[in-house]
C-alpha cells in the first residue's frame, strides 16, 4: 500500500511540477478564455522570464480584454519579436 501511494504521489508531482514553460504556451494558446490564456501565458513567463512567445500571446490575449498589452508587446520587441509592438504601440 506504501508502494502505491508513493507511485501516485510520483505521478502527481510529474504532472504539477514537471510542467515547463513551452507547455504552458500550449495550453494557453488552446484555451478557451482570455483570462486561462494569461493565465498560463504568466506561468510560461515565470519559469522562463525571456520567453518572447509568451509575452506576446499574453499581450494579445490583454489586447482583446482592453487591458494594458504594450508592456507585454514591448518586452517580447526586447527579446526580437516586435511585430505586434510595432503595429499596436508605436
Amino acid at each position: 500500500m506504501k508502494n502505491l501511494i508513493f507511485a501516485f504521489a510520483c505521478l502527481f508531482s510529474f504532472s504539477v511540477f514537471g510542467q515547463t514553460a513551452q507547455d504552458y504556451l500550449d495550453k494557453g494558446f488552446w484555451a478557451t478564455s482570455l483570462i486561462d490564456k494569461i493565465d498560463f501565458y504568466t506561468r510560461a513567463i515565470k519559469i522562463d522570464p525571456d520567453y518572447a512567445a509568451a509575452f506576446n500571446n499574453r499581450g494579445s490575449a490583454k489586447f482583446y480584454l482592453k487591458l494594458d498589452y504594450c508592456s507585454d508587446y514591448k518586452k517580447a520587441c526586447d527579446l526580437g519579436v516586435c511585430n505586434n509592438y510595432n503595429t499596436f504601440c508605436k
